[in-house]
């Protein structure tokens, strides 16, 4: 839908000086060249040129995806030559994209997205090898109306709306239709309501708003071919690169089943930023939520309300995207920083107040270099099922798990002999160094004894098991460093195990 709307209305903000006329006959081109680019069809009932203005009547809009399709109608398209280089756009304030999805698993979906644009302005500028277009709405809302999940009807509606949004969308013509867009926005609100087909009936109301966006993307490279299928536009050499940001929002749901009645969340964020950058090679997303809280409420659960709570949630996945002959990079980064379970879950775990309820940190920090065997970037992509390609090393650049009063922190590095599976029953050989940290793990479990948690016999032989793995390096703490070498030896602190 986003890249319909952005083929469509060419988008986005405040014209720059052009060095020469740009003709509306010129921006019409360029908007029938990228859509027939992108994979879409966009054919007027009607145009006339008189005066200067291009008129545009009933322009059909249709676009072909592998597994549904949009098609649609825009009464009026009018583009207006100002005198001053530039062009001005002007679109109906509101018309109807029908949007039929047939997925080869799931349910199939068809819908109409009413999309409103009252007071847009939309301005075009440059010329037809290097075009911008630029918009100021006050308001653009896109609403669900009418669905339909599996060919039955449903009362769920849902709208998105953004107040206040400006925008720039540059294409650059030749080899790969480079493009440059950016948007912001006051505030965007999301509003869903009914009955969910897929919960047996419960009733559903959903509200977010989300305040302070902003969001740029490019592409350069060969492959834009069609920008609604990303396997395809990056397998032929384009790179896309994304981010988005908020100043902070609110998102409110209430859900009442026949089966498990009432149920309540309420949750707010901070901040929060999101980039993805995709080419050939890799994909690379990443991103960090600030200060999530969220308390829930209902009847299906084993307590009447609870708040979980996060300063920062951080993630990142970088991934190589096609089969190589070399090594390609890869890592993974999941931080869950200051997590609070809340009162009442730690009140069901520990009703005495024995335990230390710290805001817990666990994070994970891993990279490597592996050799594809498949090919993610390719539409049909090939091979046999199975591991999709060989890692040839891992490291752990950072572990800290912190909950309760105990901590573990560790890293390490291994490599990995992809030609003798033998010494560990099939999988590639390693041969690296792990070390850990503990502090406070005596202490956990003689808490967790007292609790009840766990009887003695078993924090005995938990014991037992970290005096194996590991030595005493101060109070309450203890260090751990395991050795695997490529002929199958194990070792902790010098001493082996297999």
């Amino acid at each position: 839908m986003v890249h319909l709307l952005r083929t469509t209305t060419a988008a986005l903000c405040l014209a720059t000086p052009a060095l020469a006329d740009l003709t509306a006959p010129q921006v019409w081109d360029n908007w029938k060249e990228m859509t027939t680019i992108s994979g879409q069809a966009m054919s007027p009932g009607r145009e006339v040129l008189a005066n200067g203005t291009l008129t545009l009547t009933d322009v059909a809009l249709s676009l072909e995806m592998p597994e549904g399709r949009v098609s649609g109608t825009i009464p009026l398209i009018a583009m207006t030559e100002q005198g001053d280089g530039t062009v001005a756009i002007t679109l109906s304030p509101q018309y109807d994209l029908r949007m039929q999805m047939t997925p080869a698993s799931g349910e199939s979906l068809d819908f109409t997205l009413r999309i409103a644009m009252p007071g847009m302005v939309m301005i075009a500028s440059g010329d037809p090898g290097t075009l911008r277009h630029d918009v100021v709405a006050p308001e653009i809302q896109v609403s669900v109306v009418g669905m339909i999940v599996d060919g039955v009807p449903t009362d769920l509606d849902m709208a998105l709306t953004m107040a206040n949004m400006t925008g720039a969308h540059t294409r650059t013509a030749g080899d790969g239709m480079a493009f440059e867009s950016r948007f912001s926005a006051d505030t965007m609100a999301f509003a869903a309501s009914g009955s969910d087909p897929a919960q047996s009936g419960a009733d559903l109301t959903l509200n977010a708003s989300f305040a302070d966006l902003l969001g740029t993307s490019a592409s350069t490279g060969g492959g834009l071919t069609t920008l609604a299928d990303p396997a395809r536009m990056v397998a032929a050499g384009a790179r896309f690169d994304s981010t988005y940001s908020h100043g902070g929002g609110r998102l409110a749901m209430t859900m009442i089943s026949p089966d498990t009645g009432t149920f309540d969340m309420v949750g707010t964020i901070a901040a929060g930023q999101h980039s993805v950058a995709m080419s050939q090679e890799i994909i690379d997303y990443s991103g960090t939520v600030k200060t999530l809280d969220v308390t829930m409420a209902g009847d299906a659960l084993l307590f009447p309300e609870n708040r979980v709570s996060l300063e920062e949630f951080g993630y990142g996945l970088k991934l190589p995207m096609t089969r190589t002959e070399t090594l390609a990079d890869f890592a993974l980064r999941l931080d869950l920083g200051g997590l609070d379970l809340g009162d009442l879950v730690w009140g069901a775990i520990d009703p005495a107040d024995a335990l230390p309820r710290d805001p817990g940190f666990p994070l994970i920090d891993l990279s490597g270099e592996a050799r594809m065997l498949v090919d993610a970037a390719d539409p049909a992509p090939g091979g046999s099922p199975g591991m999709p390609g060989d890692l040839y090393a891992l490291t752990l650049n950072d572990l800290r798990l912190s909950l309760a009063g105990a901590e573990m922190t560790g890293n390490g590095a291994f490599t990995f002999d992809t030609t003798d599976p033998a010494p560990f029953g099939g999988m590639p050989a390693p041969d690296g160094t792990l070390e850990l940290q503990m502090v406070g793990a005596n202490d956990l479990l003689d808490r967790l004894v007292r609790l009840g948690l766990i009887p003695q016999d078993q924090a005995m032989f938990g014991r037992m098991m970290m005096g194996l793995f590991a030595i005493p390096t101060g109070e309450d703490t203890l260090s751990s460093k395991i050795e695997v070498t490529r002929d199958g030896s194990v070792s902790a602190n010098g001493q082996r195990l297999r």
